[in-house]
C-alpha cells in the first residue's frame, strides 16, 4: 500500500511541475540565464515529465481502482493524461503557447484531481477493511 501511495504523490508533484513549467516560463524568460533557460523552454522537457507521469500514474490508478472500483476517479485522471499527452504531441505548432498552456492546465489540473481521489478513496476502502 505504501507504494501506491507515493506513486499517487509523484503523479500529482509531477502533474504541479508541468503547470509550473508552463506558467512560469514566461518569467524565467527574463530572470534566468541563457543556457538554463534552453533546457527549460525545450520541447523535451514535457515530454520527459509525460514519460514519468504516465506508467507512474497508470499504476497508481490500477491498485487504487482494485480498493476502490470507482471508475469516475480512474476516468478523470485518464482523461487528463490523455490531454496531457496530446498536449506534449502536438506541441506549440499546432496550439500555440496559448493553446499549449491552457491544455497543460487543465489535463494537469485533472491528473491531480484524479490522484487526490484516488489516494482519497483508496486510503478510505483500506480504513474499511
Amino acid at each position: 500500500m505504501q507504494i501506491q501511495s507515493v506513486s499517487d504523490r509523484i503523479a500529482i508533484g509531477l502533474s504541479f511541475l508541468c503547470i509550473l513549467h508552463c506558467l512560469l516560463l514566461p518569467l524565467l524568460l527574463i530572470l534566468t540565464p541563457s543556457a538554463i533557460l534552453a533546457f527549460m523552454s525545450d520541447e523535451s522537457v514535457h515530454k520527459t515529465l509525460l514519460l514519468v507521469i504516465v506508467p507512474v500514474g497508470i499504476y497508481a490508478l490500477t491498485f487504487g481502482y482494485k480498493a476502490h472500483k470507482k471508475w469516475s476517479v480512474v476516468l478523470t485522471a485518464l482523461v487528463g493524461l490523455i490531454v496531457l499527452g496530446s498536449t506534449g504531441i502536438l506541441e506549440h505548432e499546432v496550439l500555440g503557447e496559448t493553446g499549449e498552456v491552457i491544455l497543460t492546465i487543465l489535463g494537469s489540473s485533472l491528473i491531480v484531481f484524479g490522484h487526490i481521489q484516488n489516494a482519497r478513496l483508496r486510503k478510505q476502502a483500506k480504513s474499511i477493511d
